[in-house]
């Protein structure tokens, strides 16, 4: 499809939409090998202004669409609400939060289990045996590990197109690098002194706390956590493809990422809970403190014998 035909389409798009695509370019995240994809899904999705999401907890979300495109529910009061409270500018924390959604909007879809991906991949002998100990209570959550990895994705570029937009009318970075300490402690349900907790730094407004998880997973699957890499691959459709394709050379690579989804899902559930992001009746139980520490460290383990024994 010519440029000419490109630029009709992108003109008929909700007007989030087309700034999206335009800070999408200059960034180097859109070009003329994706743009059409990009377009595409965009074309599909749709944005929603709703009055509650989440029990008036969420100021958005991305849902799918049976045509594969995102329909994005948007609460003005709670980005309103959200963007007072954090001292934001209005109009950056709206566009933020719009950046993000559909970031997710145009990223490369996620298949609803990574287990079931990775048991489709092996022959007819191995399934049985995959599935005996991937039906543990140590890997619930297995289906909730590529969150992590696209929340930071969509965070990313979500900053990354507000900075390009705003930061020169600012003498100070807009979002500020800080190093902070995740605890988890059940949900407050227990003692402080018996909680597990890491050390974190980085700039994102939200999931800071989670970014050097995804970061990790990266740096096994290209020897370097390259945010223009990943990104560009996230914005092209391809990064999924090439988790699998790159795990699947390794001997017991594909059962080493089953894992370290399966640990990032125990991670996720964790953070949320901690945080109270899930609410009150989300359905996703509070892990104890031992199997958040498990994860965290069966985690990193995994990523330093992965990004070691990498296929160049």
């Amino acid at each position: 499809m010519d440029k000419e035909q490109i630029r009709e389409r992108i003109k008929r798009l909700d007007p989030t939409m087309q700034e999206f695509l335009k800070f999408g370019v200059r960034l180097g995240l859109f070009d003329t090998k994706n743009i059409d994809r990009i377009v595409d899904l965009l074309e599909k999705s749709d944005i929603v202004y709703v009055d509650n999401i989440g029990g008036g907890q969420a100021a958005a979300q991305a849902e799918d669409k049976e045509n594969g495109g995102k329909s994005i529910k948007v609460c003005k009061e709670v980005i309103e609400r959200e963007a007072n409270g954090f001292g934001r500018n209005l109009e950056e924390y709206f566009e933020e939060t719009m950046f993000h959604e559909l970031t997710h909007a145009i990223g490369p879809k996620s298949p609803n289990s990574i287990k079931e991906k990775i048991r489709n991949m092996k022959s007819d002998s191995d399934k049985e045996k995959f599935d005996e100990w991937t039906n543990s209570q140590e890997f619930i959550y297995d289906y909730l590990g590529w969150e992590v990895v696209d929340e930071i994705m969509a965070q990313s570029v979500a900053q990354a197109m507000i900075k390009e937009k705003y930061q020169k009318e600012y003498t100070e970075p807009i979002y500020q690098t800080k190093h902070s300490t995740f605890k988890y402690n059940e949900y407050g349900k227990i003692p402080d002194e018996e909680a597990y907790s890491f050390e974190y730094t980085s700039d994102l407004f939200w999931y800071g706390e989670i970014e050097q998880f995804a970061l990790d997973f990266l740096k096994a699957l290209y020897g370097k956590a390259d945010a223009n890499v990943y990104l560009k691959d996230y914005a092209d459709g391809n990064l999924l493809e090439k988790i699998f394709n790159e795990y699947g050379k390794r001997k017991g690579g594909l059962d080493n990422l089953y894992k370290m989804m399966a640990y990032m899902g125990n991670i996720v559930v964790c953070d949320y809970n901690q945080q109270g992001y899930y609410g009150d009746n989300a359905g996703y139980a509070n892990l104890d403190v031992p199997t958040f520490k498990n994860a965290v460290e069966q985690f990193e383990k995994l990523v330093e014998f992965e990004k070691d024994r990498l296929v160049k």
